[in-house]
């Protein structure tokens, strides 16, 4: 599929949220997932810049997790925006990567939210 001509640029911020919860009875103090790092915060249709590899990890047990890409100042959350990543279950502390590539980025030219979202024991944190 090609690029249409207007997406040239894209950006994105990684972004990290902290919040408490209790499951099964344990406090946890970080279950939103963290992103740790990615290889590129701007990525475009030039061939050595198509591709960012996001690495994030979450202190407890995930069922399952997405991540999701929206233009800034749209609404994001668990199944809306561009799925540009998804898996199963995750073991605590474990890094997980995924990449977002250009062709991903469909909502136009901009800045792009990346968001992680995991499911833990029924319930969806994160963004």
């Amino acid at each position: 599929m090609a690029l249409p001509k207007s997406l040239n640029n894209y950006t994105y911020a990684m972004l990290a949220s902290y919040t408490y919860a209790t499951i099964n009875g344990t406090v946890y103090y970080s279950v939103e997932p963290i992103i740790t790092g990615s290889t590129a915060g701007k990525i475009s249709n030039k061939a050595t810049k198509t591709t960012s590899y996001v690495t994030w990890k979450a202190d407890v047990d995930v069922t399952q997790w997405e991540a999701r890409a929206t233009l800034v100042g749209q609404s994001s959350g668990v199944g809306v925006g561009l799925l540009v990543g998804s898996g199963s279950a995750v073991a605590a502390n474990t890094v997980t990567q995924f990449d977002v590539i250009n062709t991903e980025l469909t909502l136009g030219d901009g800045s792009y939210k990346i968001a992680v979202y995991i499911n833990v024991n029924g319930t969806w944190y994160g963004g």
